[in-house]
């Protein structure tokens, strides 16, 4: 076995905060955007901006549609190969951050307007610079689900920018941008139903894939593989059944002897679990003189078999009522 000084230090999230949660995909595509919108606003307005988002879930679209105060710019967008559109919503002081980049470039300090208007000119500016804001924010699919985005109008009323029926649940994302004292914020909403295959499927692939922006480096994999296949040690359990049981339970069942039936998602099969985490399945007997298991397939395959299978039923005799 290796000393431990000479094992090569592994970062398996490359820095990143990893969160276990079912829209883990979703957070690595924002952070891999945010991360991106450093550079890209420090391009357009030689400011350091710092960026965070936050993921809202379960919201009904029109609810959502009724807090968004009118006039303001919305873009309709298309995510393929999702079905259906998405939305950019963004609030004034993005939206005149945007309009305003040249002088804003050369300002000590950010001064925007708090209200937006509509115009020819207004729109053909904005939807430019939005259009650059969503190839970058497509880029960031790239390793989870690759998309192509197709910015296809702007509204200026909620009104017109009802994508998906009323009663639908939507996940509106808000990425807030922030420059000392000054903050502007903009909207992504998505239908909840579009996205929930792309969620499940890359799921685990969003998981391990920390900085989106690097390619997988096949020497330290290499490297890592070899090193569990060969120095790593493994602690192997069997556990039978388990059961949640009283303290007075216990004492009972010392004095008189008592059977304790245990509870086995796996029937009479033993639960096979590697560092804690249950792997296999196996079948208990005697080997060479030691209590041994004889592996049998995998956990999930044969719970979900055991699962599956048919309870036969059983009549219950109740005792003679005139015993």
């Amino acid at each position: 076995m290796k000393p431990f000084s000479q094992y090569q230090k592994f970062d398996l999230t490359q820095g990143e905060k990893v969160n276990y949660s079912y829209y883990i995909a979703l957070e690595s595509i924002y952070n891999c955007f945010t991360d991106r919108l450093e550079e890209l606003f420090y391009d357009m307005f030689n400011k350091v901006f710092q960026f965070s988002y936050q993921i809202e879930t379960g919201i009904r679209f029109q609810s959502q549609l009724r807090k968004t105060e009118a006039p303001v710019p919305i873009f309709i967008f298309e995510v393929s190969p999702m079905k259906g559109n998405a939305l950019l919503i963004l609030d004034h002081s993005m939206t005149n951050l945007f309009l305003n980049q040249k002088s804003i470039f050369l300002q000590k300090t950010i001064d925007v307007k708090n209200y937006f208007t509509l115009n020819q000119n207004n729109s053909r500016v904005l939807g430019a610079k939005v259009n650059h804001y969503l190839n970058e924010f497509g880029k960031c699919w790239e390793q989870i689900n690759p998309v192509e985005l197709k910015l296809k109008k702007l509204v200026s009323n909620p009104v017109k920018a009802k994508i998906m029926h009323s009663y639908e649940t939507c996940i509106f994302i808000n990425v807030t941008a922030k420059y000392k004292n000054f903050s502007c914020q903009c909207q992504f909403g998505f239908s909840a139903f579009q996205l929930d295959p792309i969620m499940k499927k890359h799921y685990q692939k969003a998981l391990l894939l920390g900085n989106s922006r690097s390619e997988p480096n096949q020497e330290k994999s290499k490297a890592l593989l070899t090193m569990l296949n060969t120095d790593t040690s493994y602690r192997v359990k069997g556990i039978l059944g388990n059961l949640t049981i009283s303290h007075q339970e216990i004492i009972n069942s010392l004095e008189t002897g008592a059977v304790i039936p245990l509870e086995n998602a796996l029937q009479n099969h033993v639960a096979v679990t590697i560092n804690d985490y249950p792997v296999l399945s196996a079948e208990a007997g005697v080997s060479e003189r030691k209590l041994s298991l004889k592996v049998n397939g995998r956990f999930d395959e044969m719970k979900l078999k055991v699962k599956q299978q048919n309870v036969p039923f059983s009549k219950l005799n109740f005792p003679n009522s005139k015993a």
